[in-house]
């Protein structure tokens, strides 16, 4: 954050963070959904014996939840690598599922 907000002293900064993680993380209560056809094309897929993996930017504690709302969780896999725009992401998807990184 201080990169993008340089002239903010650190309580500041602290205080729009906690802000952020309490609408973000909190109080949104809305359960996420899906676009019409999705579930058929993920299970399409998982007939199709294609491995699915979920490659985000956000944190297993942010995302868990959204994927929860879902009912997809248990048909995905998930790194579990360090947040955008590490690309050690993508390789790390790649290296779970037996692909070569190259």
């Amino acid at each position: 954050m201080a990169k993008f907000w340089p002239e903010a002293n650190d309580a500041e900064r602290s205080r729009v963070a906690d802000r952020y993680r309490f609408y973000y993380r909190g109080a949104d209560e809305t359960p996420s959904t899906l676009f019409p056809g999705a579930r058929e094309l993920v299970d399409w897929l998982l007939q199709r014996d294609y491995l699915l993996a979920v490659a985000t930017g956000k944190n297993r504690r942010s995302f868990d939840p959204i994927l929860g709302d879902t009912g997809l969780a248990d048909r995905f896999t998930s790194p579990g690598a360090p947040m955008r725009p590490a690309p050690s992401l993508i390789r790390k998807c790649c290296c779970n599922s037996w692909m070569s990184w190259e």
